[in-house]
This record gives structure tokens, sequence and C-alpha cells, in this order.
């Protein structure tokens, strides 16, 4: 079913007193990024204040079709920001790393298609990739969140391109008068709009005063964002550890739950701990026990093997 392919539906996706930037060349749009050229002061605002609305901000630009749980459990960078050899001079020139971590949204088909300008925002390159108009190495897809490897290319069918139109000389790529200033395609890929083809080259990387992934807002932004998401997968590795203790306000007595005061839950915080404590130290005198195990297998065996 075609509405299957849109995941989450958002409701005024241009809101004038919200003001949100998103993917989008629609004039609203590039209204709403000219307002919010100058970043509100945010100097009176505490830190979680700042984080909540730098993760606001980012994601409604990169992932607004993500929920949080699949951006963290796919395209977060688990084994760390992308990295280059460069030179001591050039390294002091490279923004912060944090912004970077939106690398692996960037390999994703719908992304691709558009940031070569072939969709004007990512709501239409959704619905060319789930009408089958988008082939990837010459096979059609129709999933969006294709994930695209290096070397990979991309073909639009022509019919289904908005900015090609006919010239006295063949197909011409023109664009909307508003939106012609702001296009732009990224060092890390290559775009033949003749063909209506490109080809993604690499992840973006750091690069000496610039950042290479495509953003309406500074570094600076991008780190509160970082330490929003970086909590909340610490929260998540914290809730996984067989070692937690559960910490429950209510006590059973009798098959009743009864909430206990907050002197008494203090003191079942404290044994909760001594527990962890405990439990921790089991853990370790197992791991020893099964180290020497090992190892006296392994001397039993040398002992045994024939000279």
């Amino acid at each position: 079913m075609p509405g299957r392919t849109w995941g989450i539906r958002i409701k005024n996706f241009h809101h004038p007193d919200k003001q949100l930037i998103r993917q989008d060349w629609h004039k609203h749009n590039l209204y709403s990024l000219f307002q919010r050229t100058k970043l509100p002061d945010q100097s009176r605002n505490t830190i979680f204040q700042q984080s909540w609305a730098a993760k606001r901000d980012l994601r409604a630009y990169h992932f607004p079709y993500v929920t949080i749980n699949q951006f963290l459990s796919r395209h977060w960078p688990k084994s760390g920001l992308p990295l280059q050899e460069m030179t001591r001079a050039e390294r002091e020139r490279v923004p912060p790393m944090q912004s970077l971590m939106f690398a692996e949204l960037e390999r994703r088909l719908e992304t691709v298609v558009f940031r070569c300008n072939f969709a004007p925002s990512i709501m239409r390159a959704r619905e060319m990739v789930s009408k089958g108009h988008v082939r990837v190495n010459g096979e059609k897809v129709k999933a969006p969140n294709r994930r695209l490897e290096d070397g990979d290319m991309i073909t639009i069918k022509p019919s289904a391109l908005p900015y090609r139109k006919k010239g006295e000389d063949g197909p011409i790529f023109e664009a909307d008068k508003w939106s012609a200033p702001w296009m732009f395609v990224p060092d890390y890929l290559e775009v033949d709009y003749q063909t209506a083809s490109a080809v993604f080259l690499r992840s973006p990387l750091p690069q000496p005063d610039k950042v290479e992934i495509p953003s309406p807002y500074p570094p600076s932004i991008h780190q509160l964002g970082f330490a929003w998401y970086s909590r909340i997968i610490q929260k998540k590795k914290q809730m996984k550890s067989p070692l937690r203790a559960p910490r429950n306000p209510y006590l059973n007595i009798g098959g009743q739950a009864v909430r206990l005061k907050k002197k008494f839950y203090s003191l079942r915080l404290m044994d909760n701990k001594n527990r962890e404590k405990a439990l921790y130290s089991a853990f370790v005198e197992k791991q020893q026990e099964k180290k020497e195990r090992a190892e006296a297998a392994e001397r039993k065996k040398a002992e045994t093997a024939p000279a």
C-alpha cells in the first residue's frame, strides 16, 4: 500500500509559527530559513533547554520521517565519527566533529535524491522512490531507506524530474527562481543532469574550515544535539545492563502494592546499591573461576599430549 512507505505523517509541514527548517526548496521553507538567519539568544536557558531545542531543530531538518529509536539503532555512528589524515595545521581548522553525526543518514536513498536536486523536497524524493522512478545500479528500488554504498549509481526516470524542461538543444535543468540561488551539490556526490544520474562517492569527511554535510545550523547546535542523543544511548545501555538492580518505590506486601515513604525508599535504594556491588563481585569471581578452569584444562592437555 502507498501509505506504508511514509511511516511518520507530519501535519503542517511548513508551520509559520514554529518556523522549523526542512529539507525542502518550497518558498515557505525558504522564508523560514530567512527568518532564522540569526539564531535566538539562549544564554539564559539551561543546558537541558538548549539541548532540547537543538534536538528539535536538527531532527526537523535531518530526519523528520525517522523515529528516534530507528535513528539510534540504524544511523547512529556506532564505530565513531568519520576521520581522515590531515596535517596539524589542518586539524586546528576543522569544525567540531559532532557536525558529522548525521553522516549515515546521508547514505539513505531519499536523502541522496534530494541532495542531487532531483526532487524539490525530501517528501517528493520519498514519493519518487516509492513509485519506482529511481534505480540503484540498474535495479528498481522502492524503499526510501535503502542504504547506498560507496560507488553506487542512482538513475532517475526523466519524466519524473520536476526541474527537467525542454530546450532548443535538448532537455535542460532549470530550477525555480526562489530556490536556484540556494541549490548546490555536496562534495561526496557526483551528478550528471543530462543523464539524470548520480554516483555516491564516499561518506562525508571532516574538512578544514567547512562542514561537508549541508545543514542550516552551525556546529555548536550539532554539539548540543550530539550530547542529547549520547545521553539517551548511555541510559539505554544502563537499562540493558545485567547488573542493574530494580528500583521500584512500591513494595509487595500480602499481594498488595504498598508505596514506601521517602525515608524507607532511600534505605531500599541503598540496599539496591549494595546488591549491585554484590552482583558485580560475584560476576568477577565467576569470570576468574572460568579463566582458572580454562588454564587448568590447557595445562592438562599439554601434559597428556605425546612428546
